[in-house]
């Protein structure tokens, strides 16, 4: 009896196309910082390590009528927060806007928060094909820094990249297919 061929990996990134597994860092993330942070700079674009998308959740209610229970969808939970693990060359003038754009949100000298409407942001996270062509796109709305954790020392005299990691809370985000 022979084999049978569904049984083997012969889609999975074949010749003849079909099934192409995703790369590990083919992916960016692109953050708009808000004016007030902006530097030199007005885009940032960082190679991804590690993302976590939030999962998304939808609440329920439950409707009783008679002897028995019917379960119906509600609005959605609140996204998470979203947590990335960049790497990348992260020179001075990039730490120096992701630094202030914290700022913005708390700064811990006088202790003022800023407003929404300047602290808030858009961006995207985007993944890319073997060939560079775009594969996924998730747009992220109304998102702003929580969390910067800098690399444990910055030295600048080795080739290895600079990891960071950054945690946004975001309003939503969108699959680019879901629109």
């Amino acid at each position: 009896m022979a084999f049978p061929n569904d049984l083997l990996a012969s889609h999975i990134a074949s010749q003849a196309g079909g099934f192409e597994p995703q790369r590990d860092g083919a992916g960016v993330l692109q953050v708009n910082f808000p004016a007030d942070a902006q530097g030199d700079l007005t885009t940032l674009m960082l190679a991804v390590k590690a993302v976590a998308l939030p999962i998304r959740t939808m609440g329920q209610a439950t409707i009783s009528y008679l002897a028995g229970y019917a379960k119906v969808p509600t609005k959605p939970d609140e996204p998470g927060d979203l947590t990335v693990t960049v790497h990348d060359y992260v020179d001075v003038q990039v730490y120096d806007m992701l630094h202030r754009w914290s700022k913005l949100v708390h700064d811990l000298t006088t202790g003022f928060s800023g407003f929404s409407s300047q602290i808030k942001s858009s961006g995207a996270l985007v993944y890319f094909g073997p060939d560079g062509s775009l594969e996924r796109e998730w747009r992220l709305i109304g998102i702003w820094p929580n969390t910067l954790i800098p690399a444990r020392t910055l030295d600048y005299e080795n080739n290895n990249p600079v990891q960071l990691e950054y945690t946004f809370v975001m309003d939503n985000y969108i699959f680019e297919d879901e629109e």
